[in-house]
Parts: structure tokens; C-alpha cells; sequence
């Protein structure tokens, strides 16, 4: 149903969203981009959604694009492959699996939301709020550690399966 690699990806997860201080001395959007490849091993697409590459588009491109496309390289000998592309258009999500918005971009979500549909993007934000107002996973920081709330309503809306595993390890779920 997963990734063979699956529990390697919890427990990497699950290390990431222990450490402190220690780990926020690197850069947040390197750690992000990192999360961001580790969540596509706990979400399922609807049967027919080819996965091959899997997309992972930045809207108006920003900082965690270099990471991005650094974690696609390093990963391109395993059997998924990684494509990092930027968007700016509400009328280029062809074949995009997974968006990020930047906080700054933040606004667009509404427009992006409904240029979407139903089509099965996981949208993940990082400001406060988002995960409410529609996105599928948002980013929040507590005591100088990165964790991320899920939306279910909205993974359950695009006919996505999200594992019981990262939701357990979300610092708030909404929609259960």
C-alpha cells in the first residue's frame, strides 16, 4: 500500500519532530523541504493518478525551491522519481501532486483552491490558519520546533488517504 521505505520515513519524521533547538540551527526551509518529501510516503493518491514523477510544485517559486530540487536529485536513483517545478498561473497544475505556498503567497490559497477543485493536490502552507481555511497539511513552529497540522476534511474532499501514522504524529488534526 506504501513505500517499502515506510518505516524508515516514520521514524525519520518522528526524529525530526522531536529535536529542538539543535535542529532549528539549520536553515527552517531545508527542514520544511525535507518534510515535505517525507509526507509523500504517507499519502495515497486515487487509484489512476500516475505517480510517475511525482510532481511537487512551488507557487511563485521562493526558498524552499533550491532544497527542493536538491532532495529531488538525491533521490533520483530510487524507484519514484522527484520533478521540483515553480508555478504562478491558476492554469498550470497539470500533473502537480503536491503544492507548497509559501506564507507570503499565502492569499492565493482561496483562488488556488477553487482553480483546483477536486483535482487531488496536496496543498501544504506554512502560515497560521491555513489548515482551517483549506489547505490538506499546514506547517506551525512551537518552542523553536517545526510540526504541521492536517486537514482531513479537505484530504478526505480530493479522495486522498493520509496514514493513521502521520496523523499521529500532527500537533493538531482538524476534521476527525
Amino acid at each position: 500500500m506504501f513505500n517499502k521505505n515506510y518505516k524508515v520515513g516514520v521514524i525519520a519524521l518522528f526524529l525530526l519532530l522531536s529535536l529542538s533547538s539543535s535542529i532549528f540551527s539549520l536553515k527552517e526551509t531545508n527542514v520544511k523541504a525535507y518534510f515535505i518529501y517525507q509526507f509523500t510516503k504517507f499519502i495515497q493518491w486515487p487509484e489512476g493518478v500516475t505517480l510517475d514523477p511525482l510532481v511537487i510544485a512551488v507557487w511563485g517559486g521562493g526558498k524552499i525551491t533550491k532544497p527542493l530540487q536538491i532532495i529531488a536529485k538525491e533521490k533520483s536513483d530510487t524507484k519514484q522519481r522527484l520533478v521540483i517545478k515553480t508555478l504562478d498561473s491558476l492554469e498550470n497544475f497539470n500533473g502537480v501532486h503536491i503544492l507548497f505556498i509559501p506564507k507570503e503567497k499565502s492569499a492565493m490559497l482561496p483562488k488556488i483552491i477553487n482553480a483546483l477543485g477536486d483535482e487531488p493536490v496536496v496543498i501544504i502552507t506554512e502560515k497560521k490558519g491555513m489548515a482551517v481555511n483549506g489547505s490538506a497539511i499546514n506547517f506551525v513552529i512551537s518552542n523553536e520546533k517545526i510540526g504541521f497540522e492536517v486537514n482531513l476534511k479537505t484530504i478526505k474532499k480530493l479522495k486522498l488517504y493520509i496514514s493513521s501514522r502521520l496523523l499521529r504524529l500532527a500537533v493538531k488534526v482538524y476534521g476527525e
